[in-house]
Formats: structure tokens, C-alpha cells, sequence
């Protein structure tokens, strides 16, 4: 099991949390708070539960998928300390890597437990257009967020309330689909740094989603609009690195050492270095690789 070890100085911005409460969000926001109903739980354990077992019979099922030190990521989902904040960083290539790659990595214990189940980070102009989109993606654990709007937006300071609940967040600190290194958003260093307790960040790389959903339609269908078709029989490769140390940095931010920014700063640089080097082996095993069990 993994341990994380809490920092002993008071987090400063402990006295400041009220601007996370729900009388800060938006309207969008304040539907979020009824997630605390039981009619909201129910509903949201069946979409979850039926989305996720899509995903994994679309993507896991239907192609030849490999996913290496998974019992690293189970074990951190089922068993890691109460109260402990987790946070998965990975690259994001393709319109269905949550809830595809999402459900891929789960077992069918936490894809039905709406509780375990991760919250997500999505662009609200995407996933919150309609009135069905933003039911579907409220019930499914999404957050939205808006491009351009910075950090300190509603969205961010929700996922921050959720970790320090104790919860999982699953981040695309890319912030767009992408095959392409890219300077990652600044937001999931935030996240980090306002963690009341230390979390864990568990970092991952997938290759071959680009495969199974291109990015090109492929039909168009009335109501619809163009739309692409996921293919099967691909090979999908998914590699969980070690969890990325950060006391260090937060250490050096609680004693003053380090402004918020520049903490946030080397938060987010120390996840891209850690994406570059996940990059080159994922990719090499996937290139290489014999179809090994899970």
C-alpha cells in the first residue's frame, strides 16, 4: 500500500477555503450540490455503471489491450488511506479516452461503485451544451470548465473541493486532444498545491485511442451530425508509471520558500517530465510488445 505523508506546517490557505464553498459557484454550479441527494446517487450509480461497462466492452473487449502495473492503480483505488486525495494525469488523444480508457484501466468492482468512480474535468461548451449532455455528464461525475477562463474558475475550485473530500480526480493537463508534446495547463498544479492533504499523483500514457476513435468522421447521421465509428481489433497500450513526489515542492511553498505561482509552476513541470519520459517507454512497448496478460 501506498502511504502518503501529510505536511505538518498549516496550509495558508486554509483561512481562505470559504471561496470554494457552494455560495462561490455559478448557477451551473449550484446543480452540482444536489449531487448530495439520494435520488442523485441513485441515478448516477446506473449511468455511470452503464457507461462504464460500454466502455470497457467497446475499448477492452473489442481490442487487444494491454495495461502495465494496473494493480499499482487498483490497488491506490480500493485500498489507499481514508481522507487521501488521488489525482491520474494522462495524455489525451481521442474523444473516447474517458470513458474508454477510463473504464479499461477499472475493475468491474469500481466501475459500479459510484463512489470509487473518478471525477473528470470537461469542457463545458462540449459536454454541458444541451440539457441531456449536462444530465448525462452531471451524472457521470464530470466537471465543467471553460477554456480560456484560467485557474481560478469555478470548475478548478470544485475538483479542489472533491480531492480535499478525499476523492479521486482524473486530469487531462493537456487541456485538448492532441498527438503533440505540449506545455501542460497550469490548473492541475493548483489542484496540488491546495490539497489540504498531500495527494497522490499517479501518472499514466496510453497509445493507440487515436486508432480506435480517429479523429475523422465517418458518416453522418440525421440529428447527429457527423459522426466517427470506433473501430475494434486495435492495440492499445497503457502504462501507469510510479506516483510523482511532490513534497518536496509543497514543503518548500508552506515555508515560504516559494510564491503560489512559482510552487504551481513547478508542479505542473515536474508531471510534464514525468508524461516525457512515461511517452518514450509506453510507446516503445507498444511498438514491441507480445500480447501479454493484464
Amino acid at each position: 500500500m501506498v502511504v502518503t505523508e501529510k505536511l505538518k506546517v498549516l496550509h495558508p490557505l486554509s483561512a481562505n477555503l470559504k471561496h470554494l464553498s457552494a455560495n462561490s459557484f455559478s448557477q451551473e454550479h449550484r446543480i452540482i450540490q444536489k449531487r448530495n441527494s439520494l435520488g442523485f446517487k441513485l441515478q448516477s450509480t446506473l449511468w455511470i455503471s452503464a457507461v462504464g461497462c460500454v466502455g470497457k466492452i467497446l475499448v477492452d473487449w473489442c481490442n487487444k489491450v494491454t495495461v502495465y502495473n494496473r494493480e499499482l492503480f487498483l490497488n491506490l483505488i480500493h485500498n489507499r488511506p481514508a481522507g487521501t486525495p488521488l489525482i491520474t494525469v494522462s495524455n489525451h488523444t481521442s474523444m473516447f479516452d474517458d470513458p474508454g480508457i477510463v473504464a479499461t484501466i477499472m475493475d468491474l468492482k469500481a466501475i459500479v461503485n459510484q463512489r470509487k468512480m473518478r471525477w473528470s474535468m470537461a469542457a463545458k461548451e462540449i459536454c454541458f451544451a444541451t440539457c441531456f449532455t449536462s444530465y448525462v455528464s452531471h451524472h457521470g461525475k464530470l466537471i465543467p470548465i471553460e477554456r480560456g477562463k484560467g485557474v481560478y474558475q469555478d470548475g478548478v475550485n470544485y475538483a479542489i473541493q472533491k480531492l480535499n473530500a478525499g476523492d479521486w480526480v482524473h486530469v487531462f493537463p493537456e487541456g485538448k486532444i492532441t498527438s503533440e508534446i505540449v506545455r501542460l495547463k497550469w490548473g492541475v498544479g493548483r489542484m496540488i498545491n491546495e490539497c489540504v492533504k498531500t495527494p497522490i499523483i499517479l501518472p499514466f500514457w496510453h497509445v493507440g485511442m487515436q486508432e480506435f476513435l480517429p479523429l475523422e468522421n465517418d458518416i453522418y447521421i440525421p440529428f447527429f451530425g457527423h459522426i466517427t465509428l470506433p473501430r475494434i481489433k486495435k492495440k492499445i497500450t497503457v502504462l501507469f508509471g510510479d506516483p510523482i513526489p511532490v513534497c518536496d515542492i509543497l514543503v518548500k511553498f508552506h515555508s515560504g520558500e516559494l510564491n503560489e505561482v512559482s510552487a504551481r509552476i513547478q508542479l505542473t513541470n515536474r508531471i510534464q517530465d514525468a508524461f516525457r519520459q512515461l511517452r518514450i517507454i509506453a510507446e516503445d512497448l507498444h511498438t514491441n510488445r507480445g500480447f501479454l496478460s493484464k
